[in-house]
């Protein structure tokens, strides 16, 4: 069987930095498959890739079969494809209902006329009604789309992605920004529309994702780590490590730091080695803690000896004032005449 949608070999770089590094990905026609990985693994731009927004700088995309590689964005989305992005993107000043028809009215290209097109066509409507339907937003038919709430928001692109009469779709985190319970029903509502369609979708919910997929591929740093049903990825040691911050393909780094703890640890063994390079971070941890400590007492005590300071330097002025005031009085003093005792008895007689 041709698969629905095809990656080979795909590359992407922005000038040195290589973003995908050599993504093969196979998904078969009515299949539900999530792409799921941390953040910065390039999950976005593999989406932009597909969906031609920009060309890969290596390897090949086909769409049963096709070669669409190369072709703009419109070319593929005439041979079927549909992408719905993190932010909505619906025309806020118009209408649910005319949303919809907005896009039918795409599908429908090539069995109306120009005028057609302009005028309305019962065609048009009639896929216009039925989607509004499926999404669950008949009551809110003539309501302006950008009064909508941001999870009806979202099932409005669904809608216009269904409208336009697409048998593939690339959903990009449908659920984020909503509570649990319009993720809840945002769940209920792409099951039940995109029911023999194939479905490629990124998701970090991962609730959303066993809900939801058939199958589910794990990109990390770039490349398929793994890819298989939900319970196999469950059981994925390398996928559990991905998730726990280990990152994969870094493992040789993992193993220099394992031997080092062992050198420090007083080679007792891995574990032992690593309980070692604990102890010496803990140790390291205190000593900037006693630093941090230390040197948020400078503060106080240099206060502290500015004011000391000030007080030995009036202290000082006051010696020193006082000081000089002897000795004026001193001088002062020597100044004065002195009167020998035989004045003392210049009244007496002789």
């Amino acid at each position: 069987m041709i698969p629905a949608l095809a990656l080979y070999g795909i590359e992407k770089r922005f000038g040195s930095t290589r973003i995908l590094r050599g993504v093969d990905l196979a998904i078969e026609p009515g299949e539900r498959h999530a792409l799921i990985g941390p953040n910065g693994a390039g999950k976005s731009t593999l989406f932009n890739l597909i969906a031609g927004g920009a060309r890969p700088s290596a390897g090949r995309i086909h769409l049963f079969g096709a070669d669409i590689t190369r072709l703009a964005p419109a070319a593929i989305a005439r041979r079927g494809l549909a992408r719905s992005f993190q932010s909505t993107s619906v025309f806020a000043r118009l209408s649910v209902f005319d949303n919809l028809r907005c896009a039918a009215q795409f599908a429908e290209r090539d069995r109306t006329r120009w005028w057609q097109r302009l005028t309305g066509s019962s065609a048009v409507d009639a896929r216009a009604a039925e989607v509004l339907d499926a999404v669950g937003l008949g009551a809110r038919r003539d309501a302006v789309a950008g009064t909508l709430s941001y999870a009806e928001q979202r099932a409005l692109d669904l809608g216009i992605a269904l409208a336009g009469g697409a048998h593939t779709l690339l959903l990009d985190e449908p659920t984020a920004g909503m509570n649990r319970a319009e993720a809840a029903r945002a769940i209920e509502l792409i099951r039940a529309t995109t029911a023999g369609r194939t479905l490629l979708m990124v998701e970090h919910d991962m609730d959303a994702v066993f809900a939801i997929a058939d199958r589910i591929s794990v990109l990390v740093q770039g490349r398929i780590i793994a890819s298989g049903s939900p319970a196999a990825i469950r059981a994925d040691a390398a996928v559990r490590a991905a998730y726990l911050g280990e990152q994969v393909g870094a493992r040789e780094d993992a193993w220099a730091g394992a031997r080092e703890g062992e050198s420090k640890g007083g080679r007792m063994g891995g574990a032992g080695g690593r309980r070692g390079t604990e102890s010496a971070r803990e140790a390291g941890k205190e000593a900037h803690k006693q630093v941090d400590n230390e040197s948020g007492n400078d503060a106080p005590n240099k206060a502290g000896n500015e004011a000391n300071t000030e007080a030995n330097t009036e202290t000082r002025k006051q010696v020193d004032n006082e000081t000089g005031n002897d000795q004026q009085n001193k001088e002062q003093q020597n100044k004065e005449p002195r009167h020998p005792a035989r004045d003392t008895h210049k009244g007496s007689p002789q």
